[in-house]
């Protein structure tokens, strides 16, 4: 039911961000379920991005800043450039996600989403 509930939600943003060419928007792959633990876009100006959700009461979060192949637990390893990784380090922003957040707080997001990529 919970999960079931998350897809809603995450559909709900999706939807509202197919609009924007500035959010890069989650995809799963055809007939895939996800549990969202996080919804996590990508922008290309996170800190602005933060500041204008936060001005805007919406928090947000950062889960992986750094890449496994930056971590210091994996200094040691040899490493191949990862270049991905590192781009989307600093650009990846998690919204909120839960089974409950209701419609209109799931509005509240989604608006002060656009609004910071548009202002």
């Amino acid at each position: 039911d919970e999960i079931e509930k998350r897809n809603t939600v995450a559909k709900r943003y999706n939807d509202a961000f197919a609009v924007s060419n500035r959010i890069v928007a989650p995809r799963l792959i055809e007939g895939a379920l996800s549990s969202w633990a996080q919804y996590t876009l990508q922008v290309e100006d996170r800190a602005k991005f933060q500041a204008a959700l936060k001005a805007a009461g919406v928090p947000t979060a950062v889960y992986y800043p750094i890449p496994l192949s930056k971590q210091k637990a994996y200094a040691h390893y040899p490493s191949a450039p990862t270049p991905v990784s590192e781009n989307l380090s600093g650009r990846v922003v998690s919204l909120p996600m839960h089974p409950y957040l209701q419609p209109k707080d799931q509005d509240r997001v989604i608006a002060a989403a656009l609004a910071s990529v548009t202002s």
